[in-house]
């Protein structure tokens, strides 16, 4: 065997490049972006929260299965992906919380869920700009 069949041999065993990795990952990042810029409208109908949280919830999930093997790309797309789940976890209360708020009996309550969910919100905002920033520079880290 040549010396260049035999490295071709090795890096298809590897899998794809720092690069594909990075480039995959960002794509799906960009698709759970889009999913969350849809918004919930005014905030007042549980049903477009819902409709909002499950194509983030889609996005993310397709956003988790990209195959990842480069350990600095993996870490950063796991913090993305548990910020993203948490987000999805927000925007469910949200929904439910909306919901309950139009009945009297639960309103009081309903609020208190909405205005802690508003303040979980901001932390997880955070969490996702942080972990996007990490991604970044693993990213952009990698040799052309």
């Amino acid at each position: 065997m040549t010396k260049s069949l035999v490295l071709v041999l090795a890096l298809a065993a590897c899998g794809k490049s720092k690069a594909a990795q990075c480039t995959e990952v960002i794509e799906t990042y960009n698709a759970v972006g889009e999913a969350i810029r849809k918004g919930v409208g005014d905030g007042s109908d549980p049903a477009v929260i819902e409709a909002t949280t499950k194509g983030v919830e889609d996005a993310t999930k397709a956003f988790i299965a990209v195959d990842v093997k480069d350990s600095g790309v993996k870490s950063a797309r796991d913090d993305l992906a548990k910020a993203f789940t948490d987000h999805i976890a927000i925007m469910k209360k949200m929904a439910g919380a909306v919901r309950d708020a139009k009945d009297p009996a639960k309103a009081d309550a309903a609020m208190k869920t909405i205005n802690a969910a508003a303040a979980s919100s901001e932390k997880t905002t955070a969490s996702i700009q942080t972990s996007k920033q990490a991604l970044m520079t693993v990213c952009n880290a990698t040799a052309k």
